[in-house]
């Protein structure tokens, strides 16, 4: 079971770097569905494309952390599935948390 957990976890990080690129390399134009998405970004293109790029490196960097930690934690002996998923959960938040404070301080410079 642990295999299907590192497999879930592993993806979900792979996703947020793929879901990433687009938004780094200034791909996305302005929307309401996807991207750093709030008054000022949506109001300036060239403010939504600078918060998205910083954002993307954000989001880029926790599928990075998420994809790693999936991996590492898998070849931890005797770790249960539990602990597995709550510690996976844990770097996600913490780094996604991390990430947005960051990317609103970013906003501020804009």
């Amino acid at each position: 079971m642990k295999s299907f957990s590192m497999l879930s976890w592993f993806l979900a990080g792979l996703l947020f770097v793929v879901l990433a690129l687009p938004l780094i390399f200034g791909k996305v134009p302005p929307n309401r569905l996807y991207g750093f998405r709030v008054e000022k970004t949506m109001r300036d293109p060239e403010i939504w494309y600078a918060a998205n790029r910083y954002s993307g490196w954000g989001m880029f960097w926790i599928g990075v952390a998420v994809t790693i930690t999936s991996v590492v934690l898998a070849f931890i002996p005797g770790l249960n599935e539990l602990l597995y998923a709550l510690i996976c959960l844990g770097v996600l938040h913490i780094v996604g948390i991390t990430t947005l404070i960051l990317c609103f301080k970013y906003l501020e410079t804009l």
